[in-house]
């Protein structure tokens, strides 16, 4: 288990005052509008996370529950390969009784050496966004030759040039 930093901690904690305070408002605004209008129309808030554009969780909370919607089930943040994904809790969208969380995504950077024949022939910072100047493998005269990947530690990459 990792050791959350006190910078993260600081987060999430913030994370959780800020939904708070959306959902609060979002509550005070749905009666509020409700009372105007002199209707029962809205019965709760609903909460929809998503996550490039696809829906990944709905949950409704009627009024009589609202204890809930300040704890709701937070969902996993689906996994996008080369990326660390987490809920945006500072950009929540607020609109009539429905809250909407979307998922933030971040390119995982990390460190590739290119080694061919032993020698390293480049070293590298790459993520999923930027991955330019890969170089060649080296020539070796009668064979052809590709870059084999292996992950060496949590951001580090070792790619060897193998030869057939």
């Amino acid at each position: 288990m990792k050791k959350l930093s006190k910078d993260k901690i600081f987060g999430i904690v913030l994370a959780c005052v800020l939904i708070g305070v959306v959902i609060f408002g979002v509550v005070f605004g749905v009666i509020r509008e409700r009372n105007e209008r002199g209707d029962d129309s809205a019965s709760g808030i609903t909460v929809v996370f998503v996550a490039d554009g696809t829906e990944v969780s709905r949950e409704d909370y009627p009024f009589e529950s609202m204890d809930d919607v300040f704890a709701p089930e937070v969902p996993e943040v689906p996994q996008k390969v080369g990326y660390v994904g987490e809920w945006d809790w500072s950009s929540v969208e607020a609109g009539e009784a429905q809250i909407t969380v979307n998922a933030k995504y971040t390119a995982i950077k990390y460190t590739v050496t290119f080694v061919a024949d032993g020698n390293v022939v480049e070293t590298l910072t790459l993520s999923a966004e930027a991955h330019e100047g890969i170089p060649d493998v080296p020539a070796k005269e009668g064979s052809e030759g590709i870059w084999v990947y292996i992950l060496t530690g949590e951001d580090t990459v070792t790619a060897t040039a193998v030869y057939y």
